[in-house]
């Protein structure tokens, strides 16, 4: 995935609420570290939930066949 600077504020609101609703992380390391765990598998899924909700750009400008 390719996030240009536009989407910086989205990412880090993301990061923010999962911040704050997993208070045991003290540092993006060990949010990553969750991220590339076995248990941190459905932490994973939510925060590519969260980026990629409102993307529908591949829904535009189709070929005409």
């Amino acid at each position: 995935m390719f996030f240009d600077e536009r989407r910086s504020p989205l990412s880090e609101r993301s990061f923010a609420a999962t911040a704050q609703s997993l208070p045991e992380l003290d540092s993006f390391y060990a949010y990553y570290r969750l991220l590339t765990s076995r248990e941190g598998r459905a932490e994973l899924a939510l925060l590519l939930e969260n980026l990629t909700v409102n993307e529908t750009s591949f829904f535009r400008n189709r070929r005409a066949a």
